[in-house]
């Protein structure tokens, strides 16, 4: 892992019995390869890919120098651990260098508040490439240092940034069996049905309407549901891993009022009928119309990318949604501050747009090594202009 850190980091060749090599020098996607056979070592190689995972879970890069620190950290404290230090002391000791690591970090950063620092941040972290770095620094110049940014690949050997309609609610996956790509921990499905609703299912006969108008299609669906559990979501992963139908199940973000403005918001954006316990379609009598469509769905362990080819309906069904937010914002005086707030994350949700950077080459091992880079750049980038 060592080896692939920083922006002069070498690159790993990864053997997969049954399919192309991977070449990444993206530290997560390195630990988690590594496979030993001794007990004793391997528990202590899967803290470490733990610690690579939260690192990039919560930051999206830097994994390799987290896998680094964890393992010195750990190898020194055994040092001092076996000429008779105490551990807990030790474990204290950790903890206010920490504090002191923090305060340097902060006193000492440099904001990145313009574009030319943008592009110098994103080429260094995509081992210097500098086509990559300008195409990160223009999709956050475009949809913000929160904004959403996607990266997939391309069908040509050209890399290029496009912006997309499209939306993201916070909220992920409920089991991790929905899982597609174990290295980044998420749940990608192309082209999928939506089915939005704000009921409970708990059996699995709810749902056989749906599944039986959508079986012939062969096609992906993603359910955004109050919940999904017991017989229906057993049943569902059973099938899933089966692959008889590729599947997930995301649980319907907020709760009351603020809810069912984010369903509605979704399914004006994805085209879906939003199915509660007002509403004449119901689960039994649904029809295929009913249902959303995406191109792409990206679902993590806490939030959801649906990324939409919106026609000229739909895109101005959602200019009449963000403008009746902005008008409610203006008129209605009866909103409190909590109100407020969410109206507003629902208008930035509506208005931003999506940046789809698509990473092209000219075979699958070079456009998959090259995604890995992308990735971690625009991560390091974003999380630099937010500090």
């Amino acid at each position: 892992v060592s080896s692939t850190m920083g922006p002069s980091g070498h690159s790993v060749i990864i053997d997969r019995q049954n399919s192309s090599p991977i070449i990444t020098k993206d530290g997560v996607t390195v630990a988690k390869a590594i496979n030993l056979k001794d007990n004793l070592q391997s528990m202590g190689a899967e803290l470490l890919k733990e610690v690579a995972s939260k690192t990039n879970e919560i930051a999206g890069d830097g994994t390799t120098t987290a896998t680094v620190l964890g393992y010195n950290l750990f190898k020194e404290g055994n040092k001092m651990i076996s000429t008779g230090r105490s551990s807990i002391a030790l474990k204290q000791g950790m903890d206010e260098a920490t504090k002191i690591v923090l305060r340097f970090l902060k006193d000492n950063c440099i904001p990145v508040d313009n574009k030319k620092d943008m592009i110098s941040v994103g080429t260094i972290s995509a081992n210097g490439d500098k086509e990559i770095g300008e195409l990160i620094a223009e999709a956050i110049s475009t949809v913000g240092s929160d904004g959403l940014i996607t990266v997939e690949p391309a069908k040509s050997v050209k890399t290029t940034l496009k912006i997309s309609e499209g939306i993201q609610i916070d909220s992920g996956f409920n089991s991790p069996f929905f899982i597609t790509n174990s290295s980044k921990q998420t749940c990608e499905l192309e082209d999928p049905y939506v089915l939005i609703t704000n009921n409970r299912i708990s059996s699995m006969h709810d749902l056989l309407p749906v599944l039986e108008k959508i079986e012939k299609s062969k096609k992906p669906l993603l359910i955004v549901a109050d919940d999904v559990e017991g017989d229906a979501l057993h049943t569902l992963i059973i099938n899933n891993n089966k692959k008889i139908i590729q599947v997930c199940v995301v649980k319907a973000p907020s709760y009351g009022e603020n809810r069912a403005d984010i369903l509605s918001d979704l399914g004006i954006v994805v085209g879906a009928e939003v199915i509660g316990a007002n509403s004449e379609v119901s689960l039994k009598n649904i029809q295929k119309e009913h249902l959303g469509r995406c191109k792409k769905v990206i679902v993590n362990r806490n939030n959801s990318t649906f990324l939409v080819d919106a026609d000229e309906e739909v895109s101005e069904k959602i200019k009449e949604r963000a403008e009746s937010i902005k008008t409610a914002l203006m008129v209605d005086t009866t909103l409190d501050q909590l109100r407020l707030m969410k109206f507003r994350e629902r208008l930035a949700r509506l208005s931003g747009g999506i940046a789809v950077i698509q990473v092209g080459g000219s075979t699958e091992v070079e456009i998959n090594e090259k995604k890995d880079r992308v990735e971690d750049a625009v991560n390091a980038t974003q999380a630099a202009s937010q500090e």
